[in-house]
């Protein structure tokens, strides 16, 4: 998906870690981030891969290495960033994730949203790359995931917060950073509004 020349201009912008930790969920506060997930969305409206009004509305940073090495259990990503609390029916286990408010809406809603995962280093299965449940997105069942997504520096993932997924620890010391955009539609029903919208 990315030039040579794009992604290490992403490298570069990443290589201050004093600025970033594994995890970091506030990426959309820089330019060169919010620039990155305009060009992410005009490359798939130019492939067809969207239709219609999408922002960025979280850019989150992973950084698997030999001093930051951890696992993660199956799951789907269920919680989305807003700008305030609300109440809303069938709207419900509200969080604080680095100072932004978090909750997780009902099915319907988290099935328009989709996420793209950029490499920013090889992943494999020896550093800790994404496995997933394939349309697993598509039932409510617990499908354990299964399928290694392997993945090239500057080549992306996109999948739904509805399919199930995990990864390992690393075990080859090598970095693995990603760079896990998640966006939504540009107008949500109020009183939703997105704390990011890119």
């Amino acid at each position: 998906m990315l030039s040579d020349d794009s992604l290490s201009a992403v490298q570069l912008n990443l290589g201050d870690g004093a600025r970033l930790h594994p995890g970091d969920r506030r990426l959309l506060d820089h330019k060169w981030c919010r620039d990155l997930a305009d060009a992410i969305r005009n490359y798939l409206l130019a492939e067809q891969l969207i239709v219609g009004e999408y922002v960025a509305t979280l850019c989150t940073y992973f950084d698997k290495s030999a001093e930051t090495n951890w696992g993660v259990a199956s799951h789907r990503d269920l919680s989305i960033p807003v700008k305030r609390r609300f109440e809303k029916s069938g709207w419900r286990k509200w969080t604080d994730k680095q100072d932004i408010p978090h909750v997780q809406p009902p099915r319907p809603f988290l099935a328009e949203m989709f996420a793209v995962r950029l490499n920013v280093d090889k992943s494999d299965a020896a550093n800790g790359a994404l496995i997933v449940s394939p349309s697993s997105h598509k039932t409510e069942s617990a499908v354990p995931p299964s399928v290694v997504v392997d993945g090239a520096p500057g080549s992306a993932l996109m999948m739904s917060p509805l399919i199930m997924h995990s990864s390992k620890k690393s075990t080859s010391g090598a970095d693995r950073r990603v760079l896990h955009f998640l966006f939504g539609p540009a107008l949500p029903s109020p009183p939703v509004e997105w704390f990011y919208a890119a």
